[in-house]
């Protein structure tokens, strides 16, 4: 019987070696030196039902998080380092946001933002426990937990980097209009893949699981595969989210002031992303049992990463993944 059912699994393969191969990642080249166009991937932050009154700077006042696979090619000498991800406002394209997750001139990673003094703001700037791999697939995230005012930085579910915002006010949010989730952007040179949003502040343990299995875990409202775009678009991809909300592939061109500070206002023109190869999916083969179905606690996932309920099985294929996101067991039925 297991005979016949690794045959099956076998036979399967090809199907798994060719999801792989059509894995696409886009391709960012900014150029160095204070340029005055950048290339982002941007997702509005309608994405979490944020609905505010841009008079006012306003706070999120619920949890959230945000990742997404790059391969970052260089450092930049760009004025501070490049954005890698983080919320900022459509308007501007440089070093600057509420928050956001950066690689420095040094290959550091820095947790920048801004945060309410009276009236006013002021930035910070907190470096973190790692640096760059230079042409290395990693995952990076920013979590922001509502009930504790903190925002963490994270690589491949470590914590790496933590602010902390004065009681009561949270996160300040950038009065332009509109503001966005910036993946990508001044200096960032490197290909991104699987962009990750959730209404929920992830653990390190839950953002390992959701780093290969975005829809194993709960809140998710946005995931982009860029794999292909959406028909009718020449920069917009689907979102196999819960919400509706497309991400966009843009490059912003403006004017800078002595500071660095880029304006682009709305000129922002979507064009064909270049894509490369993405990432090469560790699916843990070389750990696998094959058997029949077996309940367990762990839940089962389809090829898409869906989560399926035991008695919902039908022939195919199904993954059973540990908390930390390795496939442990592949089952057919």
């Amino acid at each position: 019987m297991k005979k016949i059912l690794l045959s099956v699994l076998l036979s399967l393969m090809p199907m798994l070696a060719f999801a792989q191969d059509n894995n696409k990642a886009i391709q960012m080249t900014n150029v160095n030196s204070f340029t005055r166009t950048a290339q982002r991937i941007s997702v509005s932050e309608s994405v979490l039902g944020l609905n505010r009154d841009y008079s006012d700077w306003g706070v999120i006042d619920f949890s959230f998080t945000m990742g997404m696979w790059a391969n970052v090619s260089s450092y930049s000498d760009y004025f501070g380092g490049a954005v890698i991800l983080g919320h900022q406002p459509e308007t501007h394209i440089n070093y600057n946001g509420s928050f956001f997750l950066a690689c420095n001139k040094n290959g550091e990673l820095v947790l920048n933002g801004k945060e309410k003094s009276g009236n006013d703001y002021a930035n910070f700037n907190v470096t973190g426990s790692k640096s760059i791999v230079i042409d290395d697939w990693a995952y990076y995230a920013l979590v922001y937990d509502a009930d504790t005012k903190t925002i963490k930085a994270y690589l491949d579910g470590v914590e790496i980097a933590s602010k902390t915002y004065s009681v009561g006010v949270g996160v300040p949010l950038f009065p332009d209009n509109p503001c966005l989730f910036a993946f990508g952007s001044i200096g960032f040179n490197g290909a991104v893949d699987e962009v990750h949003i959730y209404k929920a502040a992830l653990t390190g343990d839950q953002l390992k699981l959701a780093s290969n299995t975005p829809a194993a875990v709960e809140n998710l409202v946005g995931f982009y595969k860029f794999d292909e775009v959406s028909v009718g678009t020449t920069s917009q991809f689907d979102n196999f989210g819960s919400s509706d909300e497309k991400a966009l592939y843009r490059v912003g061109t403006g004017s800078a002031d002595g500071s660095g500070v880029i304006s682009c206002g709305s000129n922002h023109a979507e064009k064909a992303p270049t894509f490369v190869e993405g990432r090469k999916i560790k699916s843990g083969i070389d750990n696998i049992t094959v058997g029949g179905v077996v309940v367990c606690e762990e839940a089962y996932y389809n090829l898409n990463g869906v989560k399926i309920s035991s008695e919902n099985l039908v022939p195919g294929i199904y993954i059973h993944r540990t908390v930390e996101g390795k496939v442990e067991k592949v089952y057919v039925k």
